[in-house]
């Protein structure tokens, strides 16, 4: 399955999750999947589905999926606003 590009909502979305889980420290896992969900129900993500990383190209925090499957819409990457200069 191809990657989901993300869409308006979820760009919007990602704006607003940096203040949500705070921009002062690293995210955890957990603290990431709590905020996505809450902007986003539907998608239900755990930390079995997907992990956080950090990609220094797009100089941010990510949520990467385990595997490939239907459920979890092949690799979806969720951008947001965390920086390098803040960690």
């Amino acid at each position: 399955m191809k990657v989901e590009k993300l869409n308006l909502r979820n760009a919007e979305a990602n704006k607003n999750l940096g203040e949500i889980v705070g921009s002062n420290k690293e995210p955890s896992t957990d603290e990431v999947l709590q905020a996505w969900n809450k902007i986003n129900p539907g998608y239900n993500f755990s930390n079995k589905d997907v992990y956080l990383e950090f990609n220094e190209s797009y100089n941010g925090w990510y949520l990467n999926s385990y595997e490939k499957s239907e459920k979890n819409y092949g690799s979806l990457e969720i951008l947001f606003n965390y920086k390098q200069q803040t960690l």
